[in-house]
């Protein structure tokens, strides 16, 4: 069976604020895109969406990984978030988030964000 890519588009509130593709395979759960407007970034919406698709890999005991550019803010996030360096291609970093239970405390504005996302990352 081909993992064939997932493509949702991000909404707030009713609002489109952005995009998801997600590919899920036998051997991992890749995040191959998430974007976000500039004006509803910094709001833990991309934070929820990712933690929703490492539950989902811890679930399915497979490693969540993407690649990102090196000069990416969102390496940040994704450290936050234990993901771990994989890789370089030397433009890229390849990460990994093994399928762990998160051990960091959920920020108290992650609910009132994932409600008003009403979303379902799941198949």
């Amino acid at each position: 069976m081909t993992p064939e890519a997932d493509q949702r588009v991000i909404l707030l509130d009713g609002r489109p604020v952005g995009n998801l593709i997600v590919i899920r395979g036998h051997k991992e759960i890749r995040l191959a895109e998430i974007a976000l407007l500039s004006e509803d970034r910094d709001k833990g919406i991309g934070s929820c969406l990712i933690r929703d698709l490492a539950e989902e890999a811890v679930e399915a005991g497979l490693p969540l990984r993407l690649h990102v550019a090196k000069f990416n803010r969102a390496i940040r996030l994704y450290r936050r978030l234990s993901f771990a360096l994989i890789g370089d291609t030397g433009t890229h970093f390849f990460m990994e988030r093994p399928p762990i239970s998160f051990v960091i405390p959920l920020r108290s504005r992650r609910p009132q964000i994932c409600r008003a996302m009403g979303r379902d990352l799941s198949r």
